[in-house]
């Protein structure tokens, strides 16, 4: 019996007045429910004029309902009963016969027989108790009219959507199961993971380790002990050879200590090769800078004496050189003056806008009563930089940014003693200063040079703000 039929007969019904018809005879065989003294003949007749569509039987003590529809005498809906079987005492309810009606006419009624048959049925089967929940199952309406055989489409709309819930329902909660398992399966693989390295990365013990150092020391003085086999037996068969050719040779056979101290020997001579190996590179090196200095120096200077010679080419071939006289002369005054010397000047593009940088090569001698007369060789460099308080990664975006920078730097300091070096203090090492120090840098200067000539006499003079590079 499917979900369908099961609720089918529940829902209400419209009752069906029935015709009045001529009385019938009584059948032979009619149980009804009633009082234990038997009925008086107007009663039978009221009853079979009555010919109800639907029987009802309640037993006193449990809620049992059989219900037999016109449309199908043999199907009867059960309702929930409480456990328990019915009483032999309890008197019998024989379910009356519907009568169908087919076209708006009466058929024939079932024989007594069957009905009869029918209600021993239900005296003899058990009321047993059913997993669905009592209050979940609408009740039965009774109802003096003929029970409709068809059921109405709301009633297939709610069961399938019932049945559509349900089945959802069981889908979501196996969904979530296995979604379950699943993390579980996933939880176990990873920890199995983790021991499994942890396993792999255990370190070993100290007597395992000490073991395994054992064996590859083992190892190794096999080797080294075949390796001195094959020298040796490759020796032998050379012996053998020229033994063969007439030739007498004396085999000599070294020790292992002898052996390693010839070894230890050609390390130490081949490591001393290596450091003047080095020192001869570096010293290539310096002066491999020192000569592309050099060249680029003199590159200028000649660039620079080919446009003096075409600037003054027409005053010299007119045998005038006035200026050139004054010129010389006015430089002889400040070096006379200073003993500052400029040997050279060369003239480089700047990185930032049309700037120019000047590089002068210059010498400072110390004029003394004593006769010596110690000179210091340096260069000093123009150029623009930006300012300390900006940031070095940054692009220059104007010119207020730059500023103007004298890099001193010496020369010839290896040729110096090192009383000499250690006298010139902080002017042994490159550093940057303003180009408004000039004059405080040839002042300190000159005082660093007497305090070198005169160490006793030496006064502490103006220090130029110098950083070093």
């Amino acid at each position: 019996m499917s979900s369908d039929d099961e609720f089918g007969g529940y829902e209400p019904t419209t009752p069906d007045v029935p015709k009045k018809s001529a009385p019938k005879p009584r059948p032979a065989v009619r149980v009804v429910a009633g009082p234990s003294s038997k009925p008086g003949p107007t009663a039978a007749r009221r009853n079979q004029r009555k010919a109800p569509e639907v029987a009802e039987a309640e037993v006193e003590g449990h809620s049992e309902v059989l219900v037999v529809s016109s449309g199908d005498e043999d199907k009867t809906d059960k309702a929930p009963v409480v456990k328990g079987k019915r009483k032999a005492t309890e008197p019998s309810v024989e379910l009356a016969q519907p009568t169908t009606h087919l076209n708006g006419r009466p058929t024939a009624k079932a024989k007594g027989k069957a009905k009869a048959n029918l209600a021993n049925i239900a005296d003899d089967m058990d009321v047993d108790e059913e997993q669905v929940a009592e209050d979940n199952i609408p009740k039965v309406r009774p109802s003096k009219g003929r029970t409709n055989a068809k059921t109405s489409p709301s009633s297939h709309e709610d069961t399938s959507t019932r049945r559509a819930q349900a089945e959802a329902d069981a889908l979501r909660r196996e969904i979530a199961r296995l979604q379950k398992r699943i993390e579980d399966a996933d939880s176990l693989n990873e920890n199995l993971g983790k021991q499994l390295q942890e396993i792999h990365q255990t370190r070993f013990t100290d007597a395992e380790q000490s073991a395994n150092e054992r064996v590859e020391q083992q190892q190794a003085l096999v080797q080294a002990q075949e390796r001195l086999i094959q020298e040796q037996s490759s020796k032998l068969a050379q012996q053998g050879a020229l033994s063969n050719s007439g030739q007498l040779h004396k085999v000599e056979f070294l020790s292992r200590e002898a052996v390693d101290e010839e070894t230890k020997g050609l390390h130490t001579k081949n490591k001393a090769l290596s450091d003047v190996i080095k020192e001869k590179d570096a010293t290539i090196t310096r002066l491999q800078a020192e000569k592309k200095e050099l060249q680029s120096q003199l590159d200028n200077e000649i660039q620079m004496a080919m446009a003096q010679a075409k600037s003054t080419s027409g005053s010299t071939r007119n045998g005038t050189r006035t200026d050139d006289l004054k010129f010389t002369k006015a430089i002889k005054l400040y070096e006379d003056l200073t003993n500052f010397l400029i040997l050279s000047v060369t003239t480089n593009k700047s990185p930032y806008y049309d700037y120019q940088e000047t590089c002068y090569t210059c010498v400072y001698t110390l004029t003394d009563e004593n006769g010596a007369n110690p000179s210091l060789n340096f260069t000093l460099r123009h150029m623009w930089i930006k300012g300390d308080t900006l940031d070095s990664t940054e692009p220059v975006i104007s010119r207020d940014e730059l500023e103007s920078k004298m890099q001193y730097s010496p020369l010839h300091l290896d040729k110096e003693s090192e009383d000499f070096k250690r006298g010139l203090d902080f002017f042994r090492d490159p550093f940057l200063f303003s180009t408004d120090q000039v004059h405080i840098f040839l002042k300190t200067i000159q005082e660093r040079l007497s305090a070198i000539q005169n160490p006793e006499g030496q006064a502490e003079g103006v220090k130029v703000d110098a950083s070093q590079t």
